[in-house]
């Protein structure tokens, strides 16, 4: 009701950031309510967000809080996106948000375990090809000692489907 998109023009950065790190924690409270009835309403929310984050407001990008606050928004989003149930599943809409993810913090870990979760739950008969080689893209960008728990814990969740391939790229963070 507020217009923010018809009214960004008398908004300051600050104002901004704040009204939507509101939407955000609303939007993560509501999601840690329950995920199954709520998630298109999060969705929705989050959404929002990333729109405001790309009004022309000046001032906005180069914000102390900008991109931890759109950093944020974009995982939480991602995967409510990955999480939602199968009759409101987009994988073309999940797949934009992950690439988006890991072409902007390429290195970061999180989009990458994010791209694993999409690829599981797509399950087609490639996924373990496709899951090892984002496990190699993941060694081979993310820094490994900051990142190790996640790292190790997505290779543990790709040995349960494949043990010789995730023992191939231990080798590679152990190197």
């Amino acid at each position: 009701k507020a217009d923010i998109d018809g009214n960004f023009e008398s908004i300051d950065s600050s104002l901004l950031l704040d009204l939507c790190r509101i939407i955000y924690n609303a939007s993560l409270a509501l999601r840690d309510r329950s995920i199954d009835k709520y998630t298109n309403d999060v969705i929705s929310l989050l959404k929002d967000v990333t729109r405001y984050l790309e009004l022309p407001v000046s001032d906005l990008k180069t914000h102390v809080d900008y991109n931890r606050l759109r950093y944020s928004t974009l995982l939480l989003l991602t995967d409510s996106l990955i999480k939602q149930s199968e009759t409101d599943f987009s994988n073309k809409n999940c797949q934009q948000y992950v690439k988006l993810l890991q072409n902007e913090y390429p290195k970061k870990a999180e989009p990458f375990r994010l791209s694993i979760d999409l690829a599981t739950k797509k399950a087609n008969t490639t996924m373990i090809v496709e899951i090892g080689e984002i496990l190699m893209r993941m060694i081979t960008s993310v820094d490994i000692i900051p990142n190790f728990d996640i790292l190790i814990g997505c290779l543990n969740t790709f040995s349960l489907m494949s043990t010789k391939k995730a023992l191939n790229c231990l080798e590679y963070v152990l190197m």
